[in-house]
C-alpha cells in the first residue's frame, strides 16, 4: 500500500513539473502574400492580405522551446500588373499547421528579450467552390517578448513564410507559370507558461 502511495506521489510531482514547462499562446496578426503566379505580360495573381488568428502549444525551457502552431484566416484573390490591381475579397481560406523550434537570442533589460523561431509548415488552401490545395514550406520569425506577469508574456512577432505555389499549373493559362507563394506578417501573441520559463 505504501509503495502504491509513493508511486502515486512521484507520478503527481512529475506531472506537475512537466505541466509547469508547457505553454499556450493565442495570437492575432496581419499578413500579406506575394508570388504564386506570373504570366508573360508580367501580370501576377494570387492571394492578397488577411487578418489571421492562431494558437500555439509548446514546451519551453530557459533557452528555447518546441511547439505546434495552428493558423487560419480568410483572404482575397487578386491580379496586378504593377499599376492596376483588381481584388476579389474573401475567396480563399488558409489553414496552416506548423512545427516551431525557438531560441532565446538575447535578453533586453530585466524582463524582455529577442527570440528566433524556425520550422516547417503545411498550408491548406480552400478556395470557394473549388478543391483544396496542400503545400509544404517553411517559416521563420523574430520575436520581442516581454513579461506581463510571472507566468504571462506578450510577444511582437515579425514573420516570413514560403511554400510552393498555392495554385496548380492547370489552374493557369498557358502563358502563366507557378511561382512560390510568399507570406510576410506582423502579429501579437500572449503566452501563458510555467514558472521559470519566461523572460
Amino acid at each position: 500500500m505504501r509503495t502504491c502511495i509513493a508511486i502515486l506521489l512521484v507520478g503527481v510531482a512529475t506531472a506537475r513539473a512537466l505541466a509547469g514547462q508547457w505553454s499556450v499562446a493565442p495570437e492575432v496578426g496581419l499578413v500579406a502574400f506575394a508570388g504564386t503566379s506570373r504570366d508573360s505580360a508580367g501580370v501576377r495573381i494570387g492571394p492578397t492580405r488577411s487578418t489571421v488568428i492562431g494558437l500555439r502549444f509548446g514546451r519551453e525551457t530557459a533557452r528555447g522551446g518546441v511547439g505546434l502552431r495552428i493558423l487560419t484566416g480568410s483572404t482575397g484573390f487578386g491580379a496586378t500588373d504593377g499599376d492596376l490591381t483588381v481584388i476579389q475579397e474573401h475567396q480563399l481560406r488558409l489553414l496552416e499547421v506548423a512545427g516551431v523550434v525557438s531560441w532565446r537570442l538575447r535578453r533586453i533589460g530585466v524582463a524582455s528579450g529577442l527570440g528566433l523561431e524556425l520550422g516547417p509548415a503545411l498550408d491548406v488552401w480552400m478556395p470557394q467552390g473549388a478543391t483544396s490545395h496542400s503545400r509544404i514550406g517553411g517559416e521563420a520569425a523574430l520575436s520581442w517578448a516581454f513579461a506581463v506577469t510571472p507566468r504571462l508574456d506578450a510577444a511582437l512577432r515579425l514573420e516570413g513564410a514560403v511554400t510552393g505555389s498555392m495554385l496548380d499549373s492547370n489552374d493557369l493559362p498557358a502563358s502563366a507559370e507557378c511561382k512560390a507563394t510568399w507570406r510576410r506578417g506582423v502579429g501579437l501573441a500572449l503566452r501563458w507558461h510555467g514558472a521559470g520559463t519566461g523572460y
